[in-house]
């Protein structure tokens, strides 16, 4: 096919020069031999897995065995049905190549036969669709193993083949929102494991990544394989609930529309559902705020969605963190004044979960447990209740620069933020009744500390951050 012709050609520009010698073809020989439609398919797994292993412990390079990758390729789309004169955006050839190098390079571990096996086998028998991304090849082979006990019987690839079907570009997104729910409802209930049905997780990551305009010759980082793992595990553990239906929709169609950027890690998705899930401030929240504060704009001025824009342009690690920490300080006020409520923008928690994660350095395959998604949640609602006042952006800053130095660790609880930055502002728990001064925010508390009288020191009448009015 098309596809053994690119993987091949594909392979020679992955590594260093290929090097001759002995036994340099045995490898392609042996998956030639013994992936055939004729031959068992573990004695396929077997030789394939051979290959993986010799990659994986640099004893070998992709490009010094090009042929391998279009063996590989070959049998993937054969077995999977892709014709012979289909173009190569229909064949595993990129994933495959993508994969391949991922293993050299030690980015993913390489899976047993019995995995590479059953991988074969869900694609034999259309449960799994042929892969169009590196993550979709991992995400199956990650599932496998995230639980030791998988188990076997009648409806098992049901969930898969429900969402291979239901989530394409042709369907309505709703459609399949409500068919990944169905799966998070059974790994919520015990019903189902993630290391029952891996092509669950492979079509999730598969349409994430196609909605989101990943590559598929991306590398595995840009995929969201990781966080859809990380993810489904938690939601398996009971770590966290599983969403409505509607919540899901809302988040395919942010990714869709890129106002929500491919997770990065489970937290970016608990995040942005978690969001949607908080009570709607009360109608008198606006009452319990300074006005200065009640007129907080949004950056841009085109409404809801302007916050997470703010956030995902300005929060990036080749962006200064203070430039981060104004756009997050102008979301912080919103919830506070009433001006923006969690439920109205998930996409912003979403994007600052992950921010924050990046910068304290949590790997995008880290569990749940090890994100700042449920801190980030409960801070977000700790704002939007009153309960806190929102800090300064230069607050805001320093716990930005504490968390990429490591000075201070990834924040597991709200109170691990609060207690940074009520450190820097004093008075910053919003005690009072609702309507007087005492419960004010952070920027009244700078303004009312003795030798504050220099106007760099006060409130912005426009209700701005500290820094707007430097």
């Amino acid at each position: 096919s098309g596809g053994a012709i690119t993987s091949y050609l594909d392979a020679l520009s992955t590594g260093s020069t290929a090097t001759s010698g002995a036994g340099m073809a045995s490898y392609a020989d042996a998956i030639s031999a013994n992936c055939d439609a004729d031959q068992p398919k573990e004695e396929c797994a077997t030789a394939i897995t051979s290959y993986l292993d010799a990659l994986s412990s640099g004893s070998l390079q992709p490009a010094s065995d090009p042929a391998a990758a279009a063996a590989i390729t070959s049998y993937l789309d054969n077995i999977s049905g892709v014709p012979a004169t289909a173009p190569p955006a229909a064949s595993s050839s990129k994933a495959v190549t993508s994969y391949l190098g991922a293993l050299s390079s030690g980015e993913v571990a390489p899976p047993s036969p019995e995995a590479v096996g059953s991988y074969i086998d869900a694609l034999s028998s259309g449960s799994v669709d042929t892969p169009s991304s590196v993550g979709a090849i991992t995400s199956y082979l990650d599932g496998l193993s995230t639980v030791s006990t998988a188990t076997s019987g009648a409806g098992i690839s049901s969930y898969a083949d429900a969402i291979s079907v239901d989530c394409n570009a042709d369907r309505p997104k709703q459609e399949c929102a409500t068919t990944i729910t169905s799966y998070l409802d059974a790994l919520s209930s015990g019903a189902s494991q993630p290391a029952s049905e891996p092509g669950a997780a492979a079509a999730i990551t598969s349409y994430l990544d196609s909605i989101a305009g990943v590559p598929a010759t991306a590398p595995p980082t840009a995929s969201s394989a990781p966080a859809v793992t990380s993810y489904l595990d938690a939601m398996s553990s009971g770590e966290v609930a599983s969403p409505p239906a509607e919540a899901v929709g809302s988040y395919l169609d942010d990714i869709s529309s890129g106002s929500v950027a491919t997770p990065s890690s489970g937290g970016a998705i608990t995040s942005y559902l978690d969001a949607l899930s908080t009570a709607p401030t009360t109608s008198t929240s606006v009452a319990k705020n300074p006005p200065a504060l009640a007129k907080a704009s949004t950056p841009s001025g085109t409404g809801m969605a302007s916050y997470a824009d703010a956030i995902s342009a300005n929060c990036d690690v080749d962006r200064p963190n203070q430039e981060c920490a104004t756009a997050i300080t102008s979301y912080l006020d919103a919830l506070y004044s009433g001006a923006s409520q969690q439920a109205s923008e998930p996409a912003a928690a979403a994007a600052i979960t992950s921010y924050l994660d990046t910068i304290s350095g949590v790997p995008p395959s880290a569990p749940l447990s090890g994100s700042s998604s449920k801190a980030v949640t409960s801070y977000l609602g700790a704002l939007a209740s009153g309960e806190v006042a929102p800090p300064p952006s230069e607050a805001v800053g320093s716990y930005l620069d504490a968390l990429s130095s490591g000075s201070v660790a990834t924040p597991s609880s709200v109170g691990a933020i609060t207690s940074y930055l009520d450190g820097l502002t004093p008075g910053s728990v919003a005690t009072s009744a609702p309507g007087s001064s005492a419960g004010s925010s952070s920027l009244d508390a700078l303004q009312e500390q003795p030798n504050s009288s220099s106007s760099e020191c006060s409130a912005p009448a426009s209700g701005g951050s500290y820094l707007d009015n430097l």
